[in-house]
């Protein structure tokens, strides 16, 4: 079983619309591996720099469970 990985990362200097841009990038990546037939989702923030800073994990899984809840997958 494949895991797609989503990257939990919001914009580094960006502030809370970073935050914002990340969150709907994480919306938008676990509806496309939905719908690609991916059962397996794994969050990460390893891709972390100084462009890119990392969404909190709780809150990351929250967007993505909430997300995926109110399409009905």
């Amino acid at each position: 079983m494949a895991c797609t990985r989503l990257a939990a990362l919001g914009r580094g200097t960006g502030g809370p619309e970073g935050l914002g841009a990340g969150r709907a990038r994480l919306e938008h990546e676990a509806t496309a591996s939905v719908a690609a037939g991916d059962t397996l989702r794994c969050l990460s923030d390893r891709a972390m720099d100084a462009q890119h800073a990392p969404i909190p994990m709780l809150l990351a899984l929250g967007v993505v469970h909430q997300h995926l809840i109110g399409r009905g997958k």
